[in-house]
């Protein structure tokens, strides 16, 4: 079980319970605000023939709207004394599962109490983008002597919000 907390996004496989996630696997990402949602509306018009019965000419709107969140921020390396304690670098693997899953996965961010709501959840997140940015955080003589230097990894991903036909 994972508890939601402020200032984080997670990305998951298993089932959001207001403010906690249940079983599958969920990445936690440090966001500090690095959440955007946009959409397009593609309309299409198309004329509907002009006839006796109708003589007014009618427009028929075949809007297609796309909606898509993009989410940037950073895989943390966790306190180890804790069950669900995982590296940056295990976090990293557990999303490229999720990304290459070709299943919708749950996004969520904020948190959830039962006077007010501050949580935005999708449960058909698409991933369709991902992008990997590893900042060595600690000094080169380290990083070539073995000692791990993947304490932080930037993170960018981006998902279309919709049903999947698979």
């Amino acid at each position: 079980m994972v508890t939601i907390e402020e200032g984080y996004v997670y990305i998951t496989n298993g089932k959001l319970n207001q403010n906690t996630i249940i079983g599958g696997i969920t990445v936690k990402i440090y966001c500090g605000g690095n959440v955007i949602e946009n959409g397009t509306n593609d309309i299409f018009f198309n004329a509907i023939p002009n006839t006796s019965a109708n003589p007014n000419p009618k427009l028929l709107n075949l809007s297609k709207i796309k909606e898509a969140v993009t989410v940037q921020g950073i895989l943390k390396s966790q306190d180890r004394g804790t069950n669900e304690s995982k590296t940056a670098l295990e976090q990293r693997n557990d999303l490229l599962t999720l990304c290459k899953g070709k299943q919708p996965v749950t996004i969520v961010w904020g948190t959830y109490n039962s006077t007010k709501t501050n949580q935005i959840s999708y449960t058909d997140f698409n991933i369709n983008k991902w992008q990997f940015k590893f900042v060595p955080d600690k000094p080169f003589a380290l990083w070539s002597a073995g000692v791990n230097v993947w304490n932080h990894i930037e993170v960018t991903i981006q998902g279309l919000l919709g049903s999947s036909m698979i």
